[in-house]
């Protein structure tokens, strides 16, 4: 991995709807560096998946502004020949439902082998050739075998496996998966986790991972950003985020999650996630938090909070009121670790 940013991320914003337009993604900034794995976790309705089918323009209906720069080019209000040329040869999409994705009249192994020509100009004798090797390189047992099936003949996992096959068909620098595990069985989530752990390592790619599985995420992702309602209220390391959470969200989310090693009763977050298109004002989190603070939370946009976590070189940042003198704060709150604090940019938006 170096620190070259592959992908930056700054203020980007999704909307749908002109008169009182719902906020899917309400300002989130971040980049990716080569050959770096960065989760982004959070409940159902986050704006999770809207924030990264907005980089690439696959927002239908809705309006995006913002800044998303790929190797330096900036992609949002590009011309749609531009992205295409950024798509699957550059960026490429694993979606959460795999047989979906592909036309259901048409073999599987003809559909990558029209992938593979679409970004690389390959005869279609070779690209027959490469779309077995991907088949097989993802796992699929027989690929020559299976090259003419249907997508309807696959199994859930097959159907996943070949979607990823897909995706890596024009031989991408950026590899983001929605959802990818979601609706599988454990034993199949955990090849499916492999498998992407192996293309990782070996094609030296940067994963960007979605997903309201925050073991899946762990297993993967050497960074973790956190989502709720439309925007990041943590960021930092998988060390930092799962030893060290700072946001009330982030330590309600882990303590809602099982953990087969240990027998203990889940805390199931209390209340429900705000509806987007009528978001509360303040923390967007302060109706389901128990240490919210009424006058203050309720009212204002958090901060966004710097925090010293010895000697990992990784920032570590919440947006949270708890740590500022204005909180009665609490046990809950380590204000000896704050390194810093910055007010939210835009009092009418919230934070970054």
């Amino acid at each position: 991995m170096t620190d070259t940013p592959l992908l930056q991320v700054e203020n980007l914003r999704a909307q749908f709807g002109r008169r009182d337009p719902l906020v899917a993604v309400d300002g989130i900034s971040y980049d990716l560096r080569a050959g770096e794995t960065l989760g982004i976790v959070g409940e159902s309705g986050a704006g999770k998946s809207v924030s990264v089918r907005s980089l690439v323009g696959l927002i239908d209906d809705g309006e995006v502004t913002g800044s998303v720069e790929w190797r330096g080019e900036e992609l949002v209000g590009a011309p749609t020949r531009e992205l295409r040329a950024v798509r699957g040869s550059g960026i490429a999409m694993v979606f959460q439902n795999a047989e979906a994705a592909f036309d259901p009249i048409e073999p599987v192994g003809a559909q990558i082998v029209e992938a593979i020509r679409a970004s690389r100009d390959l005869p279609k004798g070779a690209a027959r050739a490469e779309a077995v090797d991907l088949l097989e390189e993802v796992g699929i047992g027989d690929p020559a075998g299976r090259f003419g099936d249907y997508p309807h003949e696959y199994s859930g996992g097959m159907a996943q496996r070949a979607g990823i096959a897909m995706a890596l068909a024009g031989e991408p620098d950026l590899l983001i998966a929605d959802e990818p595990t979601t609706g599988l069985d454990v034993s199949v989530q955990a090849g499916i986790v492999d498998l992407f752990r192996d293309l990782v390592a070996e094609r030296d790619m940067s994963l960007l991972l979605i997903s309201h599985n925050l073991g899946v995420v762990s297993q993967l992702c050497e960074r973790i950003m956190v989502m709720y309602a439309g925007r990041i209220v943590e960021r930092g390391s998988r060390e930092q985020l799962l030893g060290s959470p700072r946001h009330p969200y982030t330590g309600a989310f882990l303590r809602s999650v099982p953990d087969v090693d240990v027998r203990q009763e889940l805390e199931p977050i209390e209340g429900a996630p705000p509806s987007l298109d009528d978001p509360p004002a303040g923390c967007r989190f302060h109706p389901r938090c128990p240490a919210a603070e009424a006058g203050l939370c309720d009212v204002d946009a958090p901060p966004t909070v710097g925090f010293d976590d010895g000697d990992d070189p990784e920032r570590h940042e919440a947006t949270c009121h708890g740590y500022t003198d204005a909180h009665p704060g609490g046990d809950a709150f380590d204000r000896e670790a704050v390194e810093w604090i910055e007010p939210a940019e835009d009092p009418e938006r919230g934070e970054r």
